[in-house]
């Protein structure tokens, strides 16, 4: 399967030996390729993404040992202020929106002499 691993990631497990059965984003999986994979997988077990996982994992048979790839995200830097403006809009604190200053109108469009109305 294809992972979406920052920097060659897939590496990790094509280099333990594994097999890459790769398909395209939000591929909608269908019998014929859980069968294509199971072939494909010859008894070892299959890893997938959670994402993929819940279209697959229903077409393989329960005998299918196969395991789902979790991915986190660490933020190195504005954590803090990222938590904060969650929090505000769960909260339903959003920080109100600057009023807008009023465009000036104008009676003439541009070019002309004559007034519109």
């Amino acid at each position: 399967m294809g992972f979406g691993l920052p920097d060659g990631g897939l590496s990790i497990f094509l280099d333990a030996g594994a097999e890459e059965d790769a398909f395209a984003d939000h591929h909608p999986f269908h019998a014929t390729d859980a069968a294509r994979i199971q072939a494909t997988a010859e008894g070892h077990p299959i890893v997938m993404t959670h994402k993929d996982a819940v279209k697959l994992r229903p077409l393989l048979p329960s005998s299918t040992e196969a395991f789902v790839l979790e991915q986190a995200v660490h933020i190195e830097s504005g954590g803090d202020a990222l938590d904060a403006a969650l929090h505000r809009v769960v909260d339903g604190q959003t920080a109100p929106r600057k009023a807008r200053s009023p465009r000036p109108f104008s009676s003439r469009r541009s070019g002309e002499g004559g007034d519109l109305g």
